[in-house]
């Protein structure tokens, strides 16, 4: 049985886009102080150009994918052939079929043709069946497992071709979603090390996550999804309630005993709001939603990359990971000394 630590980190986010820009493109002018007011974002990362209603680059979610997984390689003083394990998760994938994002990521990265390669679509919840995975691969290894774990989340697509115009109910996902990769490196090493994952999930939700707008008269509509955020709401709270619970009575675990709580991103609103009911200290549960919008399954690598950035990562542990995506799939992970 392999030790999973965090070896390395890495993250890619676009310039911000301000809500007035944003809802003026979708149509929405007056949405601008609901986006502030209501789910207390202040603007999102996106590689869109609201003036030219166009891309700002050629980029695709796979660069995107491509520059946070170098970089957590680089942070983990790794060499690509080390990396036994290539995880990817991603609702909104460059290539819509045969897993063939994350071979193209491995091609990229130079990874050996027996890397095990994986390819997940758990909305922002698929960080929690990643790990699961990762932790069986471990779990059963012979020697040390490396694995490399690569989370993206391209919300131009919704907005570029105007499908989001011509489905009803379609702004809403425009509206929340923002652009961005993260990435870990998780291996033998020292710090707090990976000792459970939860992940369940349930396939009757009300009107809950992403719905295919596509249809016989719209097939390019791919990227036209309609949104209950009402249910979205509704459910994140007790999902991460639960998801604690688990955990709580798994191994004991005190909110004061935790150090850090890395929530997804889902908004500003739902997350003070789980600080408040499962009695966190705020201090302990970073959050960049309000600057750069819901990054999906990406967010929470990203707030964990922008800890390993400003020298403030986890020494010493237990940290906590919190999960709710569309599906529904909710989960969480827990690090300790």
């Amino acid at each position: 049985m392999s030790r999973l630590t965090i070896l390395g980190t890495g993250g890619h986010t676009l310039p911000v886009v301000g809500n007035r820009a944003l809802m003026q493109l979708i149509g929405r002018p007056d949405n601008a102080a609901w986006e502030e007011e209501t789910i207390g974002v202040d603007g999102r990362s996106l590689d869109f150009d609201c003036i030219a209603g166009c891309k700002r680059t050629c980029e695709t979610a796979l660069d995107w994918a491509e520059r946070a997984a170098r970089q957590a390689i680089a942070a983990a003083g790794l060499y690509a052939a080390q990396v036994d394990q290539l995880c990817l998760t991603t609702c909104t994938p460059t290539h819509p079929r045969f897993m063939a994002d994350a071979s193209e990521l491995q091609r990229r990265l130079g990874l050996r043709p027996a890397t095990v390669v994986s390819q997940t679509d758990g909305g922002c919840a698929g960080l929690a069946k990643v790990l699961q995975e990762v932790q069986a691969y471990a779990h059963c290894a012979s020697s040390r497992w490396t694995a490399l774990v690569v989370a993206v989340n391209d919300a131009s697509s919704f907005l570029s071709g105007g499908h989001y115009r011509r489905v009803p109910g379609a702004w809403l996902g425009p509206a929340l979603f923002a652009d961005g990769a993260g990435a870990v490196v998780l291996g033998e090493g020292s710090g707090p090390r990976l000792v459970d994952v939860c992940c369940t999930v349930d396939g009757n939700p009300p009107r809950f996550g992403f719905r295919g707008a596509a249809s016989a008269a719209s097939a390019n509509a791919v990227h036209a999804c309609v949104l209950d955020g009402g249910g979205l709401g509704a459910q994140f709270g007790a999902g991460v309630r639960r998801t604690r619970k688990w955990l709580a009575e798994r191994w004991g675990m005190r909110a004061r005993d935790v150090q850090r709580w890395y929530i997804h991103q889902a908004n500003y609103r739902v997350i003070a709001g789980a600080i408040t009911a499962l009695g966190l200290a705020p201090e302990r549960v970073p959050y960049n939603v309000h600057r750069i919008g819901n990054t999906g399954s990406a967010s929470t690598l990203l707030l964990l990359d922008e800890d390993a950035r400003n020298g403030s990562p986890p020494a010493t542990g237990p940290i906590v990971f919190l999960w709710v995506g569309a599906g529904m799939m909710e989960g969480g992970a827990l690090f300790v000394a």
